[in-house]
């Protein structure tokens, strides 16, 4: 349940598992008063927004508590393998492809990040994204090969498969995503501002 006081009114709202919508109910003075659900296409596109938002925000909250604890502790390998992926998951899901006309209005485009500063800490996410999600092949982090070994006739050469993982994300790397996310949540967030103040005009 989300309770949401204004200088007004309080808010409740939660949401209905089975209609698979936002329930809500608003009071002023304590006296339940009728609110009306906007549902045009400005506000339809500030919805997504506010998804998106939420996204951001949440990857962001994800790195801040990496850098709270020491990446190179063997035991926060399990916690810091779990953060990175949901970081790097979440983060790209704010720029997947849709066919849904006002998502793909709001969804985050290369356009929004500043490449000189921030292109390859996107493009590590995003190949991290891959792996993760897609399963395409290597990253800088995690190698895989196999290796034959020959023991000069003593006994049959052997295939051997290894593994390991070669870099773990280091601090200045968590810093530089910190950094990019904060540059697009400031863009997105102006936007959301324009918008919200564009629509409240046209429902005064």
């Amino acid at each position: 349940m989300l309770t949401k006081k204004t200088k007004y009114f309080e808010i409740k709202a939660f949401v209905d598992q089975n209609k698979k919508e936002l329930i809500h109910s608003v009071k002023y003075k304590r006296k339940k008063i009728k609110s009306l659900t906007l549902n045009d296409a400005l506000s339809k596109e500030y919805n997504e927004r506010a998804l998106l938002t939420s996204d951001l925000k949440r990857v962001l909250g994800w790195v801040d508590h990496l850098l709270k604890i020491n990446l190179d502790a063997s035991d926060n390998a399990v916690i810091v393998d779990s953060l990175f992926t949901s970081i790097s998951i979440t983060y790209y899901k704010c720029f997947a492809q849709t066919k849904n006309t006002i998502r793909k209005k709001v969804q985050l485009s290369k356009n929004d990040i500043e490449q000189s500063k921030y292109g390859k800490t996107d493009e590590l996410l995003y190949d991290l994204r891959m792996k993760f999600v897609a399963h395409r092949g290597q990253t800088e982090f995690e190698y895989h090969k196999l290796i034959k070994v020959n023991a000069f006739g003593k006994f049959p050469s052997m295939v051997i498969p290894i593994s390991a993982k070669a870099q773990k994300p280091d601090s200045d790397l968590v810093l530089n995503i910190k950094e990019l996310v904060i540059s697009l949540l400031l863009r997105v967030e102006d936007k959301n501002k324009l918008l919200l103040e564009k629509i409240e005009s046209n429902n005064v």
